[in-house]
């Protein structure tokens, strides 16, 4: 009897376990529908550096309602969140640069030594929710530059500068060196030897491992003037401006021109900028905090100019143009005007109306005799041209006349 209960009893624990393995089987398919994946589980990050929290995650076909980071010092699962989409935008501090689809990256800016810990990704589905707890976390370290005097830095001089990881270990050869954002050296330390103006700029240092860098140390090299020089900018009528420029840090101090005389020179003038009242050999001389220097000499040559002439002068010179001017205008208008007047005339008596007059000239020929002369008379005819302009006043006095009226005139030709 026992045996047969011990029988069922295996029967049923069996069952049980079949069942249960099968839950378990069915949750494990299910829930391997919902993923976060995070691109690096460590992350170091230099003090005041942005860093980004490369992010993906993966859900069944159920739209994405919300997502959220947490940061560890929180629950992870109910939080409070240091970024939500339904509840908090983001923030000057922490930016969601992913979306509700698949990419869930974080930003932080401007990583301080608190911002160290884990961070983790929740999303929430319209049929779960879902928390990436393997999470990412960040490191922060300090990098500093230091260098080993602080004298003031001039040209010859000599410079070592270090960098230094607070909060975690590396190797010396871990550092890269940036001078105004261009590398320029690799190693814990940067050695710069007789320095010049060439070195001056903006360093900084970084870690092979972390991201971002340390802050900026400024090279300042200071050095006497350099690149003197003397030279003409502006040229207008007698205005000539000379204008002396040089190169030193700190800033020149103190111009001085000078003006070459009998084999030396005399001071013209005290600042940059001089305008000289006559022509000459000039150059100018500067002084800075680490020394001075003098340009080469420019020769300025003075041209007259209109304003160097009399008030009188100038008014006859405007005034004498404008008279000639005028006469050749008046001179070319009356020649024009009387060649018109002449070309005129000549039309008035080439273009006529012809008023002909007829006049019977008998002509005699001396072997006939008068009788058969006058029986064969010879008619000639002559045409007088009246002119048109003058037709009037003779219609005036022949008013009983046609305007074709005929004269005739008898001519005896013996």
């Amino acid at each position: 009897m026992w045996f047969v209960k011990l029988i069922g009893a295996v029967a049923s624990f069996h069952c049980n376990m079949t069942k249960t393995l099968m839950l378990l089987f069915l949750m494990g398919v299910l829930c391997s529908d919902y993923e976060v994946d995070y691109l690096k589980e460590s992350i170091c990050a230099a003090k005041g550096s942005s860093v980004i929290i490369n992010c993906t995650f993966r859900y069944p076909t159920e739209r994405v309602e919300d997502v959220m980071w947490g940061h560890e010092r929180s629950d992870i699962f109910n939080g409070p969140f240091i970024y939500q989409n339904t509840l908090m935008p983001n923030s000057s501090k922490f930016e969601y640069i992913g979306d509700k689809e698949s990419n869930c990256s974080l930003k932080i800016h401007q990583v301080e030594s608190t911002d160290k810990g884990k961070y983790t990704f929740r999303f929430v589905t319209t049929a779960d929710k879902w928390t990436g707890q393997s999470g990412s976390t960040i490191n922060v370290v300090d990098l500093n530059i230091v260098l080993n005097h602080n004298q003031t830095l001039t040209e010859g001089r000599s410079v070592t500068l270090t960098c230094i990881a607070i909060s975690i270990r590396h190797n010396s050869s871990a550092f890269i060196w940036f001078k105004n954002g261009k590398r320029v050296h690799e190693g814990a330390v940067l050695q710069l030897n007789n320095m010049s103006h060439t070195n001056s700029g903006n360093y900084t240092c970084s870690s092979k491992m972390c991201v971002g860098t340390s802050g900026i140390k400024r090279i300042d090299v200071e050095y006497g003037p350099k690149n003197t020089s003397a030279s003409i900018i502006s040229v207008m009528s007698s205005n000539i401006t000379l204008v002396c420029s040089s190169h030193a840090n700190p800033p020149v101090e103190a111009y001085t021109w000078f003006k070459t005389a009998g084999g030396g020179s005399l001071v013209v003038a005290h600042q940059s900028v001089f305008s000289p009242a006559d022509g000459g050999q000039y150059f100018c001389s500067v002084t800075s905090k680490h020394g001075s220097q003098n340009s080469s000499i420019v020769k300025v040559e003075m041209k007259a100019s209109w304003t160097a002439f009399p008030r009188y002068v100038r008014c006859v010179l405007i005034i004498t143009p404008v008279a000639l001017l005028l006469i050749l205008i008046t001179v070319i208008a009356s020649i024009r005007c009387y060649k018109k007047r002449r070309f005129t005339s000549k039309i008035e008596c080439e273009e006529d109306v012809q008023d002909p007059i007829y006049a019977n000239c008998p002509v005699f020929n001396n072997n006939q005799t008068q009788e058969n002369n006058e029986e064969n008379l010879e008619i000639v005819y002559a045409t007088v041209n009246f002119d048109t302009k003058r037709k009037t006043h003779m219609e005036q006095q022949m008013t009983s006349h046609d305007d074709d009226d005929i004269i005739y005139s008898v001519v005896c030709r013996k």
